[in-house]
């Protein structure tokens, strides 16, 4: 079963969500399904975007762009290609994962010191909580969105693994009776990182 497989009916309503749009399931439901479209391409179809150190090419990128088209508004898909065009690179995992200074470095020291610097497996994803949600943006207006909070594993060069959780989301819109994404695909870190322990290591 793909990473980013999961069922509408276990993503969790937001109170702002409730509150805003309402407990509609059927609303629920259609707007889980696109998160679902967009973890399935961030996890399933790109996993090469999850290598550490990857340089898309612009075939790579076009390809991105292509799956995208679908579920996203104008926009969000100008957005991409302007960052594309400017910074040759698109929110992926691997430069969410960063330190709690906002670094990113292919080389990740834990809170215990110890490095892990990414190797070239695709890293290991689950997402564990999804949850649709208002979010306020740059206008101070709530907006729908989507948010998974995604359980990460990644190898090291060095031996072991490093485990964290991110934080991926993005804003919806309806446009003619259908949910878009209105925003591009945000990553954060979730949590700091450490190396995987038979004590700490996270079920998968």
């Amino acid at each position: 079963m793909p990473a980013s497989s999961l069922d509408p009916a276990t993503v969790e309503l937001g109170e702002l969500w409730v509150n805003k749009l309402g407990n509609d399931p059927a609303l629920a439901t259609s707007a889980a399904e696109v998160g679902n479209k967009v973890l399935n391409i961030v996890f399933d179809q790109f996993p090469q975007y999850t290598v550490g150190g990857f340089t898309p090419t612009q075939a790579d990128f076009d390809q991105v762009i292509a799956a995208a088209k679908p579920i996203m508004t104008p926009d969000a898909i100008q957005t991409l290609e302007s960052d594309w065009a400017s910074k040759k690179s698109i929110p992926t995992l691997t430069s969410g994962r960063t330190d709690r200074d906002g670094n990113f470095s292919q080389t990740y020291v834990t809170e215990a010191g110890e490095s892990c610097t990414d190797s070239d497996q695709p890293y290991e994803v689950k997402p564990v909580h999804n949850v649709l949600l208002t979010l306020t943006d740059e206008n101070q207006i709530e907006v729908p969105s989507f948010m998974s909070n995604v359980s990460v594993r990644s190898h090291c060069k060095e031996g072991g693994m490093l485990q964290g959780q991110m934080q991926l989301w993005f804003t919806l819109v309806q446009e003619n009776g259908t949910w878009l994404v209105s925003r591009a695909p945000q990553v954060k870190p979730a949590a700091p990182f450490e190396m995987v322990t038979e004590a700490n290591r996270l079920e998968w």
